[in-house]
């Protein structure tokens, strides 16, 4: 299907893409935008472009307990041409293997995209004093729910995420993640969560911890939809993890100097923060910008309790599930 000119909507690096999701080739739209490309060759000169059609696409979301049954080692490591688009409605396109995707790359498209740490402003030390859940409806699918959303400026929301895992550091350990984006409203649950699964994006297994449950939360509340597109120009991402939250915006830039090396050896869970390293690259591509705040533990009581809810399950997840988008 060939798309109209009022549905599409101009992304950096001459990059046009559906105006509801943000996506090239969209699925949910049934359009496919590869005939807007301006120039192809500077399309493809473009650092973002060429580092995210490396990797994954996101997919925008579930709700709590559901995931899609999709592999998605191939779109973490293999991918479709920019001009094919990422995914395809009727019929899928094989993605593509590419030899030359490594760490090396990654680190070099990384780089220059890190967030930073959020600071309330004199007097206002609790989420509860800048932010309140408000009445917001969905442009994308016009559904009704509440966000939490900053009293003076309407444009910057707030996400709440949290990992849990029983026997952490010991034997049998099971954890689980979730984030919450606003209270229960209109039948709504407000959350996302799920199991952490024992093999990472690429197909890499790795121990569950609490750790590498905080960074699935945060990577899964900015991929679980296209906050830009739902009239949002920045986010704030509450959570107790000082893991996260130093690592992301101080330790990261020392990794990646280092060749992802911490001072005591490899960096732990390279793969999470190398997925959350680009979905903070498309935010940035679509003029949405992201900011880590470390809360008190007993402040984040709602993420916390839907993350030890979810790592409770009797579910075993294997290999990585990627969320679906769904209303919240």
């Amino acid at each position: 299907m060939t798309p109209s000119d009022n549905q599409a909507s101009e992304r950096p690096n001459w990059l046009m893409v559906c105006r509801a999701h943000g996506r090239l080739m969209c699925d949910y739209c049934n359009v496919s935008y590869d005939v807007f490309e301006r120039d192809e060759r500077r399309l493809q000169n473009s650092q973002w472009v060429q580092i995210t059609s490396r990797s994954y696409t996101s997919n925008y979301g579930t709700r709590e307990g559901e995931t899609s049954q999709t592999d998605t080692r191939s779109r973490f490591r293999d991918t479709l041409p920019v001009s094919q688009g990422y995914h395809s409605p009727d019929p899928p396109l094989e993605a593509a293997s590419d030899p030359q995707f490594d760490d090396a790359e990654i680190r070099q498209g990384y780089e220059r995209i890190l967030p930073t740490a959020f600071i309330p402003p004199a007097g206002s030390t609790e989420p509860d004093d800048l932010f309140q859940a408000k009445f917001h409806l969905c442009l994308s699918c016009a559904e009704p729910s509440y966000h939490w959303v900053r009293q003076d400026d309407p444009k910057q929301m707030l996400i709440y995420t949290d990992g849990a895992c029983s026997n952490n550091g010991q034997l049998g350990p099971q954890a689980g993640w979730a984030f919450v984006v606003g209270p229960p409203s209109f039948g709504i649950t407000g959350h996302v969560s799920g199991r952490l699964e024992d093999k990472g994006p690429i197909g890499d297994e790795y121990r569950q911890t609490s750790n590498r449950a905080e960074l699935r939360a945060v990577v899964e509340a900015l991929r679980y939809r296209n906050w830009a597109a739902e009239g949002f120009t920045s986010v704030v991402i509450a959570t107790d993890s000082a893991h996260v939250a130093k690592g992301v915006t101080r330790w990261i830039r020392k990794w990646l100097k280092n060749g992802w090396r911490a001072s005591d050896g490899p960096v732990k869970n390279k793969d999470m923060w190398a997925m959350l390293l680009e979905e903070l690259e498309r935010c940035d591509s679509l003029g949405f910008e992201v900011k880590l705040w470390r809360i008190p533990r007993k402040l984040n009581r709602m993420a916390d309790e839907v993350a030890k809810s979810a790592a409770e399950k009797d579910e075993v997840r294997y290999s990585y599930q990627d969320i679906r988008r769904t209303h919240v």
